[in-house]
C-alpha cells in the first residue's frame, strides 16, 4: 500500500505511524463525521455579468504541463469567479471535473480526508455516467482506499479544484495536498484559489514548468477588459475619459469596478461620481472593511492602518513610524496575505497599498485615531531626512503641521527641485503654507512667484508682488527680483505694453551686481519685448548675451528659454529649418518641463 509520509514534528490526533488515514469512498463509511455540505462540492453560481477572461483561459492553454495551477490574488480581483469559468470550460473540452470550497473545518484531518474523499467520488460518479472503466482498489468489505489508489482509478483526464484554500493551515492537511500534485499524471490538474500564498513547497514544480502562476497582475481588468465590463457588460453610458479614470482608480481591480459601476447605476452625474470617486466612497469602504480589513489580527490591522500614510514604504520606514522594530515580518505577513499590497521592485524592499485601498485605511485611521496622525507624519518626515529624501520629507511635514521644519527644508531645496522644472509640486507647498509664512524668506518668495508664472498662475503672481511691494519696508524680495518677477508676470498676461518703462532705464540691465540668474532672465524678458515690437537683430543680441550666462545660472534659463525665444524669431523670420531644429532641441520630448509650460506667446 503506497501512504503519504508526514512530517515527524506533526502531532495531529488523526495521524498514526506518519500516514495519511484512507480515503472513504462513501462518506458514511466515518460515521464519526459529518457528511460534507453539499455546497462544499458545488461549484458557486457564475455572476452576472460575467466577462470571459480569454487571455487567461490562454495562458492556461498554454501550459499543458502544469499539474498545479495557483490562482493567488487578494479578494476582489475575480479568483473564484475565473476558477468557475476553469471549471466550466474543461468540461466542455473533455475533462472530469470536481470542485471543493475549503474553510477553516478542513484543518482538520478527518474532514478534509471526507471531503477530498467525496470530491474524487464525484470524479468517478461522472466518469461512470460516460460508460469508462472504473478501477477501485478494495480493501475489506468496505470500500475504503487510500489517495494512489484514488487518483489511479479516477479516468484521465481530471481536473479537481480547490477554492478559498487560505483557509489551510494545518501542516497535516497541506502535507496531502503537496504529495497529492506529486501523485499526479499527465492530464491530471490541482487547481487552487487563494488569498494567501499557499503553505506548499512550490519551487521543484516551477522548476519543472509543472507550476501555473496566475497572480493579481494577471488577473486585473485591462484597459480593454475595463471597457468591456462598464460599457459592454453593464451597459454604462460613459466614454473613453471616464472609462480611463475609472481603470486608472481601480488598477483594474475587479470588485471595485463593479462596486463603482452599481453606484454610477443610480448616479445622475457620472463625471462627477468619477472625479471624485475613492476608497472612502460607501460601497467601496464597506467591501474593504467587510472583506478585507476585519479578516486580519489586531496587531496587524494597526500596523497596516498607521503605514497608510507612507506612499510607499519598506521595513525600515515601518519601524520609524509605528516604534516598532519587527515590521519586515508584518510586511512579510501583509505580502504572504495578499493584502492589496504590491511589491515596487524585484527585491521586495519597497511595496506600496492599492490606491483605493490606501484611501480607505487613511480614513479609517482618521477616524479611529486622528489624534495619533500628525504624530506619524513627524516621524515620517524625519525618517525621509534621514534619508535625505527631501520631497516626501517636506510632504510629511506639512501633512504634520511642522510648518517650522517644511519651511527649513524648503530653504535648502526649493530652488534645486525648481531649477528641475518641478513647479507644481512647489506650488502645492507653498500654497499650503500660505504667502504669509513666507515673509522673512525671500528666496521662497521667489521660487512660490515663479512656480504661479510657470503653471499659469501669473495673475496671482502679479498680485502677490504687489501686495508685498507695497510695504516696501517688509518686502522680502530685492528690487531686481521684483522687476524680473513683474516683466514675466506682465508678459504671460499679455500685458507686454505695460513693461515699456523698465527698458528705458540702462540700469536694469547693465547693473553688474545683479545675481546672474536675475540678470539673464532680465536680458530675456527685454529680449521678447524688442521682439514683439520687431526689434528682431536687438533681440537676438540680447538673448545671446543671456546664453552667455548659462556657466553662472546653468543651462535652464540662459540656454533652454532663450533657445526657444530664438526659435520663435526664426518662425517669425521665415526660417522654417533653422526653427524646427532649434526647438526641436529646445522642447522636445526631453527638453525642460519648465520650458514648455512659461513659454510665452508672440
Amino acid at each position: 500500500m503506497l501512504c503519504i509520509h508526514l512530517p515527524s514534528n506533526m502531532r495531529d490526533r488523526n495521524i498514526t505511524s506518519g500516514t495519511v488515514p484512507a480515503l472513504p469512498l462513501n462518506s458514511q463509511d466515518l460515521p464519526t463525521l459529518s457528511r460534507s455540505a453539499p455546497t462544499k462540492l458545488t461549484p458557486p453560481a457564475m455572476g452576472a455579468p460575467f466577462l470571459a477572461r480569454e487571455r487567461l483561459l490562454e495562458r492556461v492553454r498554454q501550459s499543458p504541463s502544469a499539474k498545479l495551477i495557483c490562482v493567488q490574488a487578494p479578494a476582489g480581483f475575480g479568483k473564484t469567479t475565473l476558477l468557475r469559468h476553469l471549471h466550466d470550460v474543461a468540461k466542455t473540452e473533455g475533462w472530469t471535473v470536481a470542485w471543493l470550497t475549503l474553510d477553516a473545518n478542513d484543518n482538520d484531518l478527518d474532514r478534509f480526508m471526507t471531503c477530498l474523499g467525496e470530491a474524487f467520488a464525484r470524479l468517478r460518479r461522472v466518469a461512470a455516467g460516460t460508460g469508462r472503466e472504473l478501477r477501485i482498489s478494495r480493501r475489506r468489505e468496505s470500500e475504503e482506499f487510500e489517495l494512489a489508489s484514488a487518483i489511479a482509478a479516477t479516468p484521465m483526464p481530471f481536473m479537481l479544484v480547490l477554492d478559498e484554500f487560505e483557509h489551510l493551515h494545518n501542516p497535516a492537511v497541506l502535507s496531502v495536498v503537496q504529495q497529492m500534485v506529486e501523485l499526479f499524471g499527465p492530464q491530471q490538474r490541482l487547481v487552487i484559489g487563494s488569498r494567501e500564498q499557499p503553505a506548499l513547497a512550490l519551487a521543484r514544480l516551477r522548476a519543472r514548468q509543472q507550476l501555473l502562476d496566475i497572480d493579481a497582475a494577471q488577473l486585473r481588468f485591462s484597459a480593454v477588459e475595463t471597457e468591456q465590463f462598464l460599457c459592454g457588460k453593464r451597459h454604462l453610458a460613459l466614454d473613453a475619459q471616464d472609462v480611463e479614470r475609472l481603470y486608472e482608480l481601480t488598477g483594474g481591480w475587479a470588485a471595485a469596478l463593479w462596486l463603482s459601476s452599481l453606484a454610477l447605476e443610480s448616479n445622475d452625474n457620472p463625471k462627477r461620481f468619477i472625479r471624485t470617486f475613492s476608497g472612502t466612497h460607501t460601497v467601496v469602504a464597506s467591501y474593504l472593511a467587510e472583506d478585507v480589513l476585519s479578516h486580519q489580527p489586531p496587531e496587524l490591522q494597526e500596523f497596516i492602518l498607521q503605514t497608510s500614510i507612507l506612499h510607499k514604504f519598506c521595513a525600515d520606514s515601518c519601524n520609524a513610524v509605528t516604534g516598532r522594530h519587527d515590521s519586515a515580518r508584518l510586511i512579510a505577513e501583509i505580502e504572504r496575505s495578499n493584502m492589496l499590497v504590491s511589491a515596487l521592485d524585484d527585491e521586495h524592499t519597497w511595496f506600496g497599498y492599492h490606491p483605493l485601498f490606501a484611501g480607505f485605511l487613511r480614513n479609517q485611521l482618521e477616524r479611529q485615531h486622528g489624534q495619533l496622525v500628525p504624530e506619524l507624519h513627524r516621524r515620517a518626515a524625519q525618517w525621509y531626512v534621514s534619508q535625505r529624501r527631501p520631497t516626501p520629507a517636506i510632504d510629511h511635514a506639512l501633512a504634520a503641521g511642522d510648518e517650522g521644519l517644511a519651511l527649513h527644508l524648503l530653504e535648502q531645496h526649493a530652488e534645486a527641485l525648481f531649477l528641475q522644472g518641478r513647479v507644481r509640486l512647489l506650488a502645492r507647498w507653498f500654497d499650503a503654507l500660505g504667502a504669509a509664512k513666507l515673509a522673512q524668506h525671500p528666496k521662497l518668495m521667489s521660487v512660490y512667484t515663479w512656480s504661479l508664472i510657470h503653471i499659469n498662475r501669473s495673475a496671482e503672481a502679479l498680485g502677490l508682488l504687489e501686495a508685498f511691494n507695497l510695504q516696501a519696508e517688509a518686502s522680502p524680495l530685492s528690487q531686481s527680483t521684483y522687476l524680473v518677477l513683474k516683466t514675466f508676470s506682465l508678459f504671460m498676461l499679455d500685458r507686454i505694453g505695460q513693461t515699456a518703462p523698465l527698458w528705458d532705464d540702462p540700469a536694469v540691465l547693465d547693473n553688474t551686481g545683479q545675481p546672474p540668474l536675475l540678470r539673464s532672465m532680465l536680458m530675456i524678458a527685454s529680449a521678447y519685448y524688442h521682439a514683439v515690437g520687431g526689434r528682431y537683430q536687438q533681440a537676438r543680441l540680447l538673448l545671446d548675451k543671456a546664453t552667455r550666462e548659462h556657466g553662472a545660472v546653468g543651462p535652464l534659463f540662459s540656454v533652454a528659454v532663450a533657445g526657444y525665444l530664438h526659435g520663435m524669431l526664426d518662425l517669425v523670420q521665415g526660417q522654417l529649418r533653422a526653427a524646427g531644429a532649434r526647438l526641436r532641441a529646445v522642447i522636445g520630448d526631453d527638453g525642460p518641463v519648465i520650458v514648455r509650460s512659461v513659454a510665452p506667446r508672440m
